[in-house]
């Protein structure tokens, strides 16, 4: 969870404040709010505000879109447990781990 000392000047003075705003409001997924830090994404977590194992969860999530895109190319439909279990597979993880991954990314 984001707390105040993530409206940091140094770290993001052009918006920072908003994505915060937008966070507390709601409006965005965690993988959005991630995805919205850009390179100070890195910069939390050399600081220790951010844990690095979320840097792995963002890779898989990643993963987990792109095979859900080419399964909808493919069958007409989103096949989302399909695409998660062919994600788990690939990084040798459990689909039970995946399924909480995708959950966790897409909770606001």
């Amino acid at each position: 969870m984001l707390t105040a000392t993530f409206v940091n000047a140094r770290l993001a003075p052009r918006c920072a404040a908003q994505i915060f705003a937008q966070y507390i409001n709601g409006n965005m997924t965690r993988y959005e709010t991630i995805n919205s830090l850009g390179d100070n994404f890195i910069k939390l977590m050399g600081k220790g505000l951010v844990p690095v194992h979320i840097l792995d969860w963002k890779v898989y999530y990643e993963a987990y879109l792109k095979h859900s895109d080419i399964l909808l190319k493919e069958f007409g439909k989103t096949k989302k447990t399909k695409a998660a279990g062919i994600t788990a597979a690939t990084f040798n993880i459990s689909d039970r781990s995946m399924f909480s991954i995708i959950a966790f990314m897409e909770g606001v």
